[in-house]
């Protein structure tokens, strides 16, 4: 069930970047996809509120899969680096997930967050 999911993607109009800047909550399963990022490292946090499994998996516009970035029971709370292997894909972000999460994304080279 996808209950409760919000969805902002913040970017220029510049369709390079499209995607580049992700959050999104929700609350169970939902997959997300058109994600442009660009070739190189982005910095991924993952919060999960529950007691169920999480697991967070990006893949490509193939399926397959590009990093599992969390795959756990109970809450969580993370911040993890995915190198993106090439531009011009529209990457996924698959969720599992029997509670509230939120997913967001900035580019490595972004300033001001250490």
């Amino acid at each position: 069930m996808n209950q409760g999911s919000n969805y902002s993607c913040e970017s220029s109009s510049d369709a390079q970047t499209i995607g580049t800047s992700l959050a999104r909550t929700g609350n169970g399963d939902d997959v997300i996809t058109n994600l442009a990022f660009k070739k190189g490292p982005v910095v991924i946090t993952l919060t999960y509120n529950g007691t169920a499994k999480f697991t967070v998996k990006l893949l490509d516009s193939d399926g397959e899969i590009i990093a599992t970035l969390v795959d756990r029971t109970g809450s969580y709370i993370g911040k993890l680096v995915v190198q993106i292997p090439k531009d011009a894909d529209n990457y996924i972000v698959s969720v599992i997930s029997e509670g509230a999460w939120q997913v967001a994304t900035t580019k490595a080279d972004e300033k001001g967050d250490n």
